[in-house]
């Protein structure tokens, strides 16, 4: 599999439970099925070559090069226009973070709707379609 998920990626911190109360809904809310098929499904989703290269490894189980998932939100985040978004972080291949910010859509399933990494300033990548 092209896609890691570090070990405790979706264990529950104690920092963050003492600073932020109970958020285990939030964690619950991802499972390694949910996020890859996010994933794969964001794919031509966005602009951005690194976006792609990230999502191209991440969704191909025959890739030799790897992507990790290292953790899931441990807060809810707003969005700007209202409501509330999730996100987990994933790392590619050459160090660099990228935040993926997701919905629930009705059905159930997450969707991503922005990506957003540092590369010398913070670069973001909204759906296009």
């Amino acid at each position: 599999m092209a896609t890691v998920f570090n070990k405790g990626w979706n264990t529950e911190k104690g920092k963050y439970a003492e600073k932020y109360g109970n958020y285990r809904g939030c964690l619950d809310c991802f499972d390694e099925g949910s996020i890859l098929k996010a994933l794969c499904e964001s794919k031509g989703h966005f602009n951005g070559q690194w976006v792609q290269g990230f999502l191209t490894i991440a969704c191909n189980p025959h890739n030799a090069e790897k992507v990790t998932v290292e953790q899931v939100t441990r807060q809810a985040e707003g969005i700007v226009g209202g409501g509330l978004c999730l996100h987990f972080t994933g790392r590619d291949n050459y160090g660099f973070v990228f935040h993926f910010y997701v919905v629930r859509e009705h059905s159930g399933k997450l969707k991503i709707f922005e990506i957003s990494y540092f590369n010398n300033s913070l670069t973001s990548f909204k759906r296009i379609n």
